[in-house]
């Protein structure tokens, strides 16, 4: 009987998995579909920016320690440096600019 609930939960586990991924590729998972284009754009006002020393522009950055820093070549940016605004897992649920900066960058 043990060996019965065992592979009865593997399948079940294993089942759910895959509807995950079906799901996920179809679409349905609302933090699966999202684009940058659908989310707001951070502000440096917002209180979050503020103590990270987000800057749409890095030039415009008196903290930076390199030249070559951008929200672009970080490795939390979603995108490429073509994108304009992207993703970034520093700021969930808002897009940053790909030529910006914070002081949490981290070369890619």
């Amino acid at each position: 009987m043990k060996n019965d609930f065992s592979k009865s939960r593997r399948n079940m586990l294993r089942t759910s998995a895959m509807g995950l991924g079906a799901a996920a590729v179809a679409g349905l998972v609302p933090w699966a579909s999202v684009q940058a284009s659908d989310l707001p754009r951070v502000s440096e006002d917002d209180s979050t920016a503020k103590n990270l020393k987000y800057v749409h522009d890095a030039a415009s950055s008196d903290a930076r320690k390199n030249s070559n820093e951008f929200c672009h070549n970080c490795r939390y940016f979603k995108g490429t440096q073509s994108t304009e605004w992207e993703r970034c897992d520093i700021f969930p649920g808002k897009a940053v600019a790909a030529e910006g900066w914070c002081n949490v960058w981290v070369a890619k």
